[in-house]
């Protein structure tokens, strides 16, 4: 086998995509056109709601390298939202912060940075804004956003004619945040709100050094109206609106039976370049294997731990590369994540250490953040899950894992 710095790697055939960007940069202009019509028509159909705001960003460096990016800068953001309010239906076991109606729905964006390090955002997202006090019109939420971004100039050279931190225009965006409502009579709101967020295209295109913004926003929302003929048609689909035609009432859904204990398995691939600049710029497959367990606080809430086994096939190159004498072919890491189910769909949220890795490739701890689609009904003994997740070290990200996953329960249900 070929040692040191002529080690090349089993590449995957077929995939070098994107390999000349000077193409996509030439049709930039068009490419945001298309993205605004592409994104805008999703909510046309439905009443949505438009939030005009005023933003202040601080560009936050993922490593002392970059740290002159350090920045803040002002900016406007445009948002189209289609909202929809959901609930548990109440009973005298049902906890008093499950009963709060959550907000859910999509979003898209377009902000508007003038001194932005990657130029200006555009953004389409599922968002969640789940009420954590709430006070006659004033309410403040728990907000998390998980979407792609497009930036306009991820290759920008204001701060230093070598930048390049993110390699490809369409990335992966994950908000997380606070932000407070005041509603008024005639259902307009003025929103603020504190976010954190990041974007990467989760090395699918190198480099990918990441983008992380604090961002401080205060805006006004204006609720559109919907005819009553538009009303008996979305009536069909199950939709409830309250009489004055402004907002939705919730939509109820039963609680279940539940598991208090599950064992879950799952399985994830994606795609990957190797990070090491002495090697070729081809793709890779990575693999996720997952088992562990949880415990159900409640239908909606679960906590558990599970056992990671990471194969990254470029590891076997990075080690012969930086002559380093870890034996195994995968990484093995011990997660504790947190589960919040929102009917059929589940916020997923890890943090882990690893047990046994290269000490040449990663910080020893690592996150995880991905959204679960539910196939299976609760009460059933083995259900059927798939979803996306992000693993990253200190917010940056490894690779994206598309999972395909298994709970079997264990043990008999607690009725509700």
């Amino acid at each position: 086998m070929t040692t040191g710095d002529n080690y090349h790697f089993p590449e995957i055939r077929g995939l070098r995509v994107f390999r000349d960007l000077q193409v996509f940069r030439a049709f930039r202009p068009l490419f945001s056109v298309f993205l605004l019509l592409f994104l805008f028509p999703h909510h046309s159909f439905a009443q949505a709601d438009l939030v005009l705001s005023a933003t202040g960003c601080y560009t936050i460096p993922n490593s002392s390298e970059w740290s002159y990016i350090a920045d803040f800068g002002p900016g406007i953001d445009a948002a189209i939202q289609l909202p929809q309010v959901w609930c548990l239906q109440e009973n005298d076991s049902t906890l008093h912060l499950l009963r709060r109606p959550y907000n859910m729905g999509l979003r898209s964006n377009f902000t508007y940075f003038p001194n932005a390090i990657a130029g200006h955002r555009f953004s389409q997202s599922l968002y969640l804004q789940e009420r954590l006090l709430e006070r006659g019109q004033r309410t403040f939420f728990f907000e998390f956003d998980f979407g792609l971004a497009c930036y306009t100039n991820p290759y920008s050279r204001s701060h230093d004619d070598a930048n390049v931190f993110i390699g490809s225009y369409l990335n992966c965006m994950i908000q997380v945040g606070l932000a407070y409502r005041y509603r008024f009579m005639n259902q307009s709101a003025l929103w603020m709100s504190a976010m954190f967020t990041h974007s990467s295209n989760g090395y699918l295109v190198k480099p990918n050094k990441g983008l992380n913004y604090m961002q401080l926003q205060m805006g006004w929302q204006i609720p559109r109206r919907l005819p009553p003929q538009r009303i008996l048609e979305r009536d069909n689909r199950l939709q409830i609106y309250d009489s004055t035609c402004f907002v939705y009432l919730p939509i109820q859904y039963p609680l279940a039976a539940f598991p208090r204990h599950d064992l879950m398995l799952s399985y994830a691939s994606g795609l990957v370049k190797p990070r090491t600049v002495k090697v070729l710029d081809h793709y890779y497959y990575a693999y996720t294997a997952r088992v562990g367990w949880q415990y159900h606080l409640n239908p909606v809430r679960a906590v558990g731990a599970n056992l990671d086994l990471t194969y990254n096939t470029t590891h076997n190159g990075i080690q012969n590369i930086e002559h380093d004498e870890y034996p195994l072919p995968f990484y093995v890491g011990l997660c504790g994540n947190y589960e919040a189910t929102y009917n059929r769909l589940t916020l997923h949220l890890g943090l882990a250490a690893y047990l046994l890795r290269s000490h040449q490739a990663h910080t020893p701890y690592y996150e995880r953040v991905g959204v679960f689609y539910e196939l299976s009904k609760m009460e059933r003994p083995v259900r059927h899950f798939v979803g996306v997740s992000l693993k990253a070290h200190s917010a940056h990200i490894d690779f994206i894992e598309w999972h395909y996953g298994l709970r079997f329960r264990v043990g008999k249900h607690k009725d509700v």
